[in-house]
């Protein structure tokens, strides 16, 4: 009895080891899935991580290209702005300063006046002359005698100007008959920027290919 007792429950120990190392070797089984599930997430849920920071760090560096680049439009067209203000303001100191020399205002309306007028006076249109509201005492008595002719038989004037102190800034105008020369500060720097405005701009291009390209 006391054999089949002990049998009983060697074979009940048996019995237990083995399901106790089944039941283990389940759980292990079962814990080694669950481990290579939450890996398998976790590594999914890192890569879905580093996608979306590489997406957004792409979209950064387009958007901060696209800040940069708009920058340095913003800056070329305010370097464009500053330089053709810089060189409107030179050409005017300059322009105003020799217009405003009256030994040079003479030979210059001299030789204007000879040059477009000469046919014109023979026809007797009438010439006006506007010039600096400041300088007609320097200009008008000699305006007078330098257009002012004589008919050789008559002895009677058959050309004189009417001179107009009228002029705000520094430069001549003529008006015969229905034409008007005005040789002014704006007119003068006017023409003068629209010559070397367009070499400026080149430049500026220019200067500024390289960096695009470096971009």
């Amino acid at each position: 009895m006391a054999q089949t007792i002990d049998a009983f429950i060697s074979r009940l120990r048996a019995e237990g080891v083995e399901a106790a190392k089944k039941e283990a070797e389940e759980i292990r089984r079962r814990a080694e899935q669950e481990a290579e599930e939450i890996l398998r997430a976790a590594k999914a849920e890192a890569e879905k991580i580093r996608q979306e920071a590489e997406q957004e760090r792409a979209k950064t560096i387009a958007r901060t290209r696209t800040d940069l680049e708009l920058a340095a439009r913003d800056v070329v067209g305010y370097l464009r702005v500053t330089l053709n203000r810089a060189l409107t303001a030179v050409l005017e100191r300059m322009v105003g300063a020799t217009l405003a020399d009256p030994d040079f205002l003479k030979n210059l309306i001299l030789q204007v006046v000879k040059e477009y007028a000469a046919a014109e006076m023979r026809g007797q249109a009438p010439l006006t002359i506007r010039i600096p509201e400041g300088m007609e005492a320097q200009l008008r008595d000699w305006l007078l005698a330098q257009c002012h002719t004589v008919d050789a038989e008559s002895g009677q004037p058959t050309f004189l100007p009417e001179i107009a102190a009228v002029l705000t800034e520094a430069g001549f105008e003529y008006k015969l008959g229905s034409g008007t020369v005005e040789v002014t500060t704006d007119s003068v720097v006017k023409l003068l920027s629209e010559i070397i405005t367009p070499e400026l701009q080149s430049l500026i291009d220019q200067a500024i290919k390289p960096a695009e390209k470096a971009s």
